[in-house]
């Protein structure tokens, strides 16, 4: 479909221009606006139907990589940065932790594992490393769970950058509010879930709130789903929808590192680029209590490539961990 390739070209665009905005604003602002006023010309993202994705079949060899590994190993556990910052039980949480991670095995809760801790330590944790901390949601580490490229979601907070910015006109807010909704969204309300084909993946993971939402007014037997009652509570009480006078910054990033959820490499490129949400550096790392800011060069491309890599290392910096890349300027 040339149309949708369309769409993910120039929405590309717009990640790409707006990566490379701290180096260069008024090309970025120029380019940016270029995009978003003529949509016949440069059509982007309308909804998460649009987004790109890998399209994993259900078996190998074709099956998701994360479903792969867990063939053969159970020692994978979501952090604690994300859990904490998503599941607060004292006040209303963002209910993606719920399909974002599975309850414990043995507390029943949400609980994260800290990055970066040795084996022997992420073993005794909270009591039982593995069975006291998250797996990683069912969905994705189904066989068949998508591989994300770019999504809606992500589009949205780029937009609402650029708009708080000034490089587009626009409303940051509402392009903001359209993110989270999309990351939301972003699980299909009609996929069915693992553990319980019978039941929609949101209506199982959100079981554990069922009687709590009673409790605060919500009628099972109303129009209102289970789904749309959390969204609607995280809306009101979740403490992250508006966005509020100076911390702009820090919401979209924030909220857009979540809607990253499936897209680690993206995740660290944008929180290199903003510094947002703030995290702490690995508990055993081995890079003097510092969080890589970009990857080595591979030896093959100094073996086949010398002249260039050279110049590179002479003009960015010492090809280190540390050692920040052209774009990555705050």
């Amino acid at each position: 479909d040339i149309g949708s390739w369309k769409k993910f070209a120039n929405s590309l665009k717009l990640r790409l221009f707006l990566r490379m905005s701290g180096k260069d604003a008024t090309f970025a602002n120029t380019e940016m606006s270029k995009v978003v006023n003529t949509p016949a010309t440069y059509p982007i993202y309308t909804g998460n139907s649009d987004h790109a994705a890998s399209i994993y079949l259900g078996s190998a060899p074709n099956n998701n990589p994360i479903n792969e590994n867990r063939k053969t190993r159970d020692d994978h556990r979501v952090s604690n940065t994300l859990i904490d910052y998503l599941y607060n039980p004292f006040i209303s949480p963002d209910y993606r932790v719920t399909v974002f991670a599975n309850l414990s095995e043995g507390t029943g809760d949400w609980v994260g594992l800290p990055n970066g801790m040795l084996s022997s330590d992420a073993a005794a944790y909270n009591g039982n490393g593995l069975a006291n901390t998250s797996k990683i949601g069912d969905y994705f580490s189904e066989a068949s769970a998508p591989g994300m490229l770019m999504s809606y979601a992500e589009l949205q907070f780029i937009l609402a950058e650029a708009a708080f910015k000034g490089y587009i006109s626009g409303d940051a807010a509402s392009y903001y509010q359209a993110g989270i909704t999309a990351s939301w969204e972003q699980i299909p309300l009609d996929h069915p879930a693992p553990a319980d084909p019978n039941m929609t993946l949101w209506e199982w993971a959100l079981q554990p709130w069922a009687a709590t939402f009673e409790t605060w007014g919500w009628n099972p037997a109303s129009d209102t789903s289970i789904y749309e009652y959390a969204f609607l509570d995280f809306q009101a009480w979740g403490g992250t929808w508006e966005l509020n006078p100076g911390t702009e910054m820090e919401q979209i990033a924030t909220q857009k590192w979540v809607a990253m959820f499936d897209q680690g490499i993206q995740a660290w490129f944008e929180w290199r680029r903003t510094g947002y949400p703030v995290l702490t550096p690995a508990v055993a790392g081995a890079n003097g209590g510092l969080i890589p800011v970009r990857s080595y060069y591979p030896s093959d491309e100094y073996s086949r490539n010398p002249t260039n890599v050279a110049n590179a290392v002479a003009e960015q910096g010492t090809d280190d961990l540390n050692t920040r890349v052209w774009w990555d300027v705050n």
